[in-house]
């Protein structure tokens, strides 16, 4: 399935007018972003990137 650039604005749009708004995208994104990693991948290493990107997610916030 293709969307336009327009579509994708307004689901992005309505998603984080959400109540979890941008944090919930960002949580379904990651969780999509896991579950296409390959079987071959450790669960060790699969642990290791989560963190990285929360790392990098947290210090692109400036927290």
């Amino acid at each position: 399935m293709e969307f336009t650039q327009e579509q994708i604005s307004e689901i992005i749009s309505e998603i984080t007018n959400r109540e979890e708004g941008l944090q919930g995208l960002v949580k379904q994104g990651l969780e999509n972003l896991i579950d296409s990693i390959s079987e071959s991948v450790t669960l060790a290493e699969r642990f290791n990137f989560v963190n990285y990107i929360n790392i990098s997610y947290l210090v692109g916030c400036n927290l």
